[in-house]
């Protein structure tokens, strides 16, 4: 997935009227959402909900639904697009791991009490980040072929590790204790 991908659609609609209603894509300035809101305030009333929410992409990852907001919504996708795409990536990777909640996203992501990889799309992909990254100690080049990659991934899932098959990341909350280790060993900086 691209940034230049960032783009989802949804329908606002009269709750009790679902004829009632018209297509938003977002992000869109703040301006043009409240124009857009406006205008269907004057056509259908102070309530709406989303409907007809795209079900992959972004729209997935995001985990929209008809009760969201939309201005908090298009809020969130405005502050995506000004983040470099590697920054995009990581927000929406932790973003999805801490289950929507802006607040504990922003709060791991500044401590850096975590662990991301990138180019992850499964249990072999991230053990081989895992043994990459050094993590398992020094592991001597014609011995790496003996490794069960698939096992040590799954470890690390058990370990609290998400992978994100749209994004291909990885990511997992780190404890303090994790957090001192790496930093110890210079897995973090």
């Amino acid at each position: 997935m691209l940034k230049a991908d960032l783009k989802v659609s949804v329908f606002l609609r009269q709750p009790h009227n679902p004829s009632c209603g018209f297509e938003v894509e977002l992000p869109t300035s703040k301006e043009d959402l409240e124009r857009k809101i406006s205008h269907f305030y004057n056509k259908c009333g102070e309530e709406y909900i989303l409907s007809s929410v795209e079900k992959e992409g972004y729209a997935y990852i995001l985990r929209i639904n008809e009760y969201d907001d939309v201005v908090e919504l298009n809020n969130l996708l405005l502050k995506l697009t000004e983040m470099s795409e590697d920054d995009m990536k990581l927000y929406l990777t932790a973003y999805s791991y801490f289950n929507q909640n802006e607040e504990i996203t922003e709060k791991y992501l500044n401590n850096k009490m975590y662990e991301y990889f990138t180019n992850v799309d499964s249990k072999v992909a991230l053990g081989e980040k895992v043994m990459e990254v050094g993590y398992l100690g020094f592991i001597q080049e014609k011995l790496k072929q003996y490794m069960d990659t698939e096992k040590i991934g799954n470890e690390w899932i058990c370990k609290g590790a998400r992978i994100s098959n749209i994004l291909n990341t990885s990511f997992r909350q780190l404890s303090e204790g994790e957090y001192a280790m790496s930093v110890k060993k210079g897995f973090i900086k």
